[in-house]
């Protein structure tokens, strides 16, 4: 078929229009890092500036695509991104992305990085991780409603059914992890209700743990204290059922804790001693006689 002129005069057109649609429809690319892979001098700019759809370049060249700002914390810029060229090995959709939010913060980024393997290394759940040097992270996208700072001081956030659910795994997340006195920068809104498994995680962190010896620290401290979970609301205002929650997770921590102290007293106690000790509300009183209440006054100092 042999186009006429009058046909060529209508295509023209069109096709300098598609090639303009074409166009429009890519993504801007934004390099955070110099050709050499460091912090040029407008970085904390080009943080600033990122919005949905931006294409981020890192220094080994992997590029995402940022679909939502999700928050900025002291040190951190997180980000929910696609991955343009693999998943590392996450099977989400979506990743995080976290990165210095500015360069005066690459301090505290490092603090992040150097607690990874140490949180992994516990029960708190935290996402998976891929991390390129000390430059950014791509983190596990973990779905979810709410933190524990809103679930413990606002129950309407949920269904009644649904926050006796989350409150039974907060108790069950809490004694699985007794065994930590502190982490880095810890508070509740770090703490995230993943309703698709019905368990809580830790996403946020500074630096690594500090694990609880019965020699050295007080027996009722520990991660679900008023003091460590640091509630923007003041422990007055909370309602009823999230104090008696957190009464009933502190009773089971001490109670456990007790109860291990005193299989390191009495390596050699029967089974039979064991089960008496791990029933709920006896091991407090019982061990309070066994080893002394100057023991005990002075364990929960």
């Amino acid at each position: 078929m042999v186009l006429s002129k009058r046909h060529l005069f209508y295509i023209w057109p069109m096709g300098w229009l598609l090639i303009v649609l074409l166009l429009g429809w890519t993504y801007p690319v934004v390099e955070l890092f110099n050709k050499l892979g460091e912090y040029p001098r407008d970085y904390d700019v080009r943080i600033r500036n990122l919005k949905e759809n931006d294409v981020v370049k890192m220094p080994d060249g992997k590029r995402f695509r940022v679909m939502e700002r999700m928050t900025t914390g002291h040190s951190t810029a997180v980000l929910k991104v696609i991955p343009i060229d693999d998943t590392f090995n996450l099977i989400s959709e979506y990743v995080i992305l976290r990165l210095p939010k500015n360069q005066q913060a690459k301090a505290e980024f490092n603090q992040y990085l150097l607690g990874i393997k140490e949180i992994q290394n516990t029960s708190l759940a935290s996402p998976e991780h891929y991390v390129f040097k000390d430059k950014y992270v791509v983190a596990e996208y973990i779905e979810h409603t709410y933190n524990a700072d809103q679930f413990l001081t606002n129950p309407r956030i949920t269904s009644d059914r649904e926050w006796q659910e989350a409150a039974s795994a907060l108790k069950e997340y809490a004694l699985n992890n007794q065994d930590l006195q502190e982490v880095g920068d810890f508070r509740a809104e770090q703490l995230i209700y993943d309703r698709q498994h019905k368990k809580w995680r830790l996403i946020d962190w500074m630096g690594g743990v500090d694990r609880y010896r019965d020699s050295d620290h007080a027996i009722d401290k520990h991660l679900f204290t008023w003091e460590s979970l640091k509630l923007f609301t003041k422990p007055e205002n909370v309602q009823n059922k999230s104090k008696a929650l957190l009464a009933e997770i502190n009773d089971a921590i001490v109670e456990q804790r007790l109860v291990v102290h005193y299989h390191n007293l009495n390596p050699t106690a029967s089974s039979e001693m064991q089960a008496i000790l791990s029933k709920k509300g006896f091991v407090a009183r019982c061990l309070s006689i066994i080893l002394g209440t100057n023991w005990l006054k002075k364990k929960t100092k």
